[in-house]
């Protein structure tokens, strides 16, 4: 056995929210002991490590991951790229280098082109119609090819299989752009082909994970119908004793349950690399109008709508819970939450889940006030991702109306409501966004230029202790996991050092401090040297 000793000043308490000066004890990759100055007598040989005034918190929790996707950035396969019409975008996606005889991107939103215009293949054919090409939108709901890219697929049976979302068609055939589950099937299918998951890929991320002082993840599925829901439990059965980031997956939830029985069972006895449970998707984003509304969108008769039946979720949640299987639902529109909400309560009473294992609502952008009382009453996890809040909200009158943006986004208010959030990034949506940037986003309401105009709704800015335990504690227990996200004894000693008491200073320097040393597994797996 191995034993040493972390001090501090300032070492984060979860069940006060408050720090004390004291002594960690950690023997192989557990917290042993947790002593206060006063209590403490240390062996002469201990080995001791003094992070004085620096403050001392659990590793930071991501609740909302997409693993697969977000390696391929890190590795610069995918290539950010945006702009605010078809062209613009198109002018970058040319200057991407080729990686496999592909040009692979990710980033632009067809709600920033000029009346919401669906851009199509002849928009990156102009600039290149060799080289097949395949941008991914910033959120992931849709995909854009040129005539190359789409001529490697079989595109007839890809629409028939009836994944859900569309194929845009105009008089000459497929336009060349896709959404919702048939835009996750060609991603994929392209994907996969070009660059395989591979544990070299995975482990290279979660060493960037580390930097940032991340020490555990969930990995969530990107389709709720499309075959590859972008989960690969092959990769991950051979990073269970490699791993430095503590990661649960969880593979879409469909009728038939074979894959994910037999993905519970592999994992149901590692530390690392745990089954967390299902994901299912309900309704799309008020981007592209796929969001799930009660009423219609601003000068339109659309509401969006469900991506799979309202029957066939609630049966779908139902099942996961009958087999003991927290679900978690994308829900984005005040329709889609509301029917997930009832259908979670109608599961609680049915098939309570063990162990405060816990359904979550997936990113909980817009809802219906009446509603506030429903999270409350199911117990759910509001799994949100305070970046979003800030991604394009001068628009969000015009997505979804200057009446219901005042019901987007409003954390404080589901806190005040009885709710649990769990803060995560929903990578590569928002690519790179760190833990302390996280904060910085939920406590001042701010974008990165960090200027009090450029704010969205400051009135529901969190405070900075509430905002930690949503990146450690809740977000732990949003992934099924009671042995981290808290410094408690027993627990596994996964921690972060932070080179500022960010409790002691005001929100908007939350963007000066820095990760000085992250610990996995009771180890040191990064240190700032700077």
């Amino acid at each position: 056995m191995i034993t040493w000793y972390l001090k501090s000043n300032k070492i984060f308490d979860s069940t006060t929210a408050t720090t004390f000066a004291g002594i960690i004890q950690i023997t192989d990759e557990r917290i042993t002991a947790i002593y206060h100055d006063s209590e403490v007598s240390l062996p002469a040989n201990a080995h001791l490590i003094d992070y004085g005034e620096q403050l001392v918190l659990p590793g930071f929790i991501d609740a909302h991951q997409h693993i697969y996707l977000s390696a391929l950035v890190y590795a610069q396969i995918l290539h950010y790229v945006s702009g605010v019409t078809p062209a613009t975008v198109a002018q970058k996606v040319a200057q991407v280098p080729k990686y496999q005889g592909w040009k692979l991107a990710l980033g632009f939103y067809a709600s920033d082109f000029p009346n919401q215009q669906t851009p199509t293949s002849a928009d990156l054919d102009r600039l290149d119609a060799i080289t097949p090409t395949m941008v991914i939108a910033g959120d992931a709901h849709s995909v854009w090819l040129n005539t190359a890219a789409m001529a490697t697929l079989n595109l007839p049976q890809l629409v028939a299989s009836n994944y859900g979302g569309r194929a845009v068609q105009d008089d000459q055939g497929y336009t060349g752009f896709f959404e919702e589950g048939i835009a996750i099937a060609i991603i994929a299918q392209i994907l996969t082909q070009i660059c395989p998951p591979t544990t070299r890929l995975y482990l290279a991320y979660a060493h960037h994970l580390n930097t940032m002082g991340i020490t555990g993840v969930a990995d969530l599925a990107l389709s709720g119908s499309a075959p590859d829901d972008l989960i690969y439990p092959t990769v991950y059965q051979q990073l269970t004793k490699t791993s430095t980031v503590r990661t649960s997956i969880y593979p879409a939830m469909r009728p038939d349950i074979t894959r994910v029985t037999q993905i519970s069972q592999l994992f149901a006895h590692e530390d690392r690399i745990q089954f967390g449970g299902v994901k299912q998707f309900y309704d799309g984003v008020t981007s592209t109008q796929t969001a799930y509304l009660k009423a219609p969108y601003p000068d339109s008769t659309k509401h969006g709508g469900p991506l799979l039946p309202d029957k066939l979720l609630h049966e779908l949640i139902l099942t996961a819970n009958q087999h003991g299987w927290p679900i978690r639902v994308h829900t984005i529109g005040d329709e889609a939450v509301w029917q997930t909400l009832t259908a979670f309560a109608q599961a609680n009473q049915k098939f309570p889940l063990p162990n405060d294992y816990v359904n979550s609502l997936e990113h909980l952008e817009l809802i219906d006030r009446l509603d506030l009382g429903l999270i409350g009453a199911t117990k759910a996890i509001l799994s949100v991702q305070p970046s979003h809040a800030l991604i394009g909200y001068d628009t969000l009158d015009l997505e979804v109306g200057p009446e219901r943006v005042k019901n987007i986004f409003l954390f404080k208010d589901f806190i005040e409501a009885g709710a649990t959030l769990a803060f995560g990034t929903d990578s590569p949506i928002v690519i790179d966004n760190t833990p302390l940037e996280t904060l910085f986003y939920a406590t001042t309401r701010r974008t990165l230029a960090n200027k009090p105009q450029d704010a969205f709704r400051p009135d529901q800015a969190l405070s900075v202790a509430t905002a930690i335990l949503a990146h450690t504690k809740n977000a732990a227990q949003a992934i099924g996991r009671h042995d981290i996200g808290m410094i408690a004894l027993g627990n596994l000693a996964d921690l972060v050092v932070l080179d500022t008491d960010i409790l002691g200073i005001p929100a908007p320097d939350l963007l000066n401090v820095k990760v000085q040393t992250t610990i996995f597994n009771g180890q040191r797996v990064f240190t700032n040297n700077k």
